[in-house]
């Protein structure tokens, strides 16, 4: 089948809407009030970016059902296309099953197919996150490197050229299988982790198996040469109770380095190189483990400057503008960072597990400090200082030996998933375009 392309005009065929759609912002002002996820009144997710960026973790801005209704114009269903508009324009995902009410948040815009024998949704995906798309969207927002954005109107009248439905849907289920094998991965992932995040609470926040040989119980799912490295008694400490002969420390007395980041001047571009040393921003850390950086830097950077590189196995979190403080990320290989950024190197005798789920479950603590800070920001200073519980030596031995096999699984399925993720985008450009010719048996399968 020959492969052909239709120009079309994207709001002939695609039906494309943002948050303020639903009315002035003085009515929005009037209408929406945002909502954590504390408030009784919460009813629909307040879809962002920065959900996509943070893996959908959970930590989401709400609106009540009043709002939701308000915002009918522009409510989500599974399966939509959001594009950033302002700011980070490229950005481009599918909205997710999240088992609740959706609409859209600020600063994107949604696209939905008005008739899918002309348009495939999920082709209208593929599009944007193709170099072509991106090429389109980056012309739509000026190429501005200030502040990139566009509008709905802008994009509407925009035009795209549209294959046949055979070859929508053959590129579709082709990429398709790609990313679903990406989503199994983050979903194993994220088990995985919230096996070891409950061990953790069990052993270093509640006290679990301390509590029960204290009521004369066994300690439940754990075996009995364990148990035994549990005290049975709790005694003060400055953090309250905790189980006797624990010590209520510090992170900076779990860590053998901790050092802030720093960015070397942008004007000299000998500092900066495309292949040499990783260099990770905030943005990048979305409690994962870091693979590859957007950018990097040289050798003669870390010679002349005061960047810092860390080695495989450090833990990175962002110390600016809550409620980013507290993100995480786990180097897969020595790197450098900003300075937004503080970095850790746990102790062997506690290891990278504990020293990544202590700071992960004092997320709350330091945005307590961050917001009543004048710049929403908290030091390397109180990073140290930041409470950390540790128990004898044979019990982090245990714990370490149960969550590292976990952490490295997690870590192997993120490589797949890079590799996956680059396959699909080689593809990707050479399927929309035409470039690689697809045989008319599978076509017709």
């Amino acid at each position: 089948m020959t492969f052909n392309l239709t120009k079309k005009k994207v709001g002939d065929c695609i039906d494309v809407t943002d948050f303020v759609a639903n009315g002035s912002f003085a009515s929005l002002k009037a209408n929406v009030q945002y909502l954590d996820n504390a408030s009784p009144d919460k009813f629909a997710v307040l879809v962002r970016t920065l959900d996509f960026n943070r893996n959908w973790n959970g930590e989401y801005v709400w609106v009540d059902k009043a709002a939701y209704h308000f915002l009918k114009k522009s409510s989500l269903i599974q399966g939509d296309l959001v594009l950033c508009n302002v700011g980070s324009v490229g950005i481009v995902f599918e909205v997710p099953d999240l088992g609740l009410p959706m609409t859209l948040g600020p600063n994107s815009v949604l696209c939905r197919t008005k008739d899918i024998n002309i348009i495939r949704q999920r082709f209208i995906y593929y599009y944007f996150l193709s170099s072509v798309g991106q090429a389109l969207l980056e012309e739509l927002s000026g190429g501005s490197t200030v502040q990139p954005k566009f509008n709905k109107t802008v994009l509407r009248n925009s035009e795209i050229d549209i294959p046949d439905l055979a070859h929508q849907d053959f590129i579709a289920h082709t990429l398709g299988i790609l990313d679903s094998k990406i989503s199994t991965n983050a979903a194993i992932s994220k088990t995985l982790e919230d096996i070891a995040q409950t061990i953790f609470k069990s052993w270093f926040i509640d006290f679990d198996p301390v509590k029960a040989k204290m009521a004369g119980e066994k300690p439940v799912g754990m075996d009995a040469s364990t148990a035994a490295l549990f005290p049975d008694s709790m005694e003060e400490s400055e953090l309250g109770l905790i189980p006797k002969g624990w010590k209520a420390g510090t992170i900076g007395e779990i860590c053998d380095s901790v050092v802030n980041g720093s960015t070397p001047l942008r004007t000299n571009s000998a500092y900066w190189s495309s292949d040499d040393i990783s260099w990770f921003k905030t943005g990048e850390l979305s409690d994962n483990f870091l693979f590859e950086s957007k950018e990097s830097i040289t050798q003669l950077a870390l010679e002349k400057t005061s960047v810092k590189v860390l080695p495989r196995g450090s833990v990175l979190m962002a110390i600016y503008a809550a409620p980013t403080v507290g993100r995480l990320g786990i180097l897969t290989k020595s790197a450098s960072f900003n300075q937004a950024c503080t970095g850790m190197v746990a102790k062997n005798k506690f290891g990278t597990p504990y020293l990544y789920l202590t700071l992960f479950n004092r997320r709350f603590w330091f945005n307590s400090l961050a917001i009543g800070a004048a710049q929403q920001n908290i030091s390397k200073v109180i990073v140290e200082g930041c409470p950390a519980i540790t128990a004898s030596q044979d019990v982090h031995n245990a714990f370490l030996k149960i969550t590292e096999p976990i952490f490295t699984q997690i870590e192997t399925l993120g490589r797949q998933s890079n590799s996956l993720a680059l396959i699909r985008d080689s593809l990707l450009p050479r399927l929309i375009s035409g470039e690689l010719q697809i045989p008319d048996e599978m076509l017709a399968s």
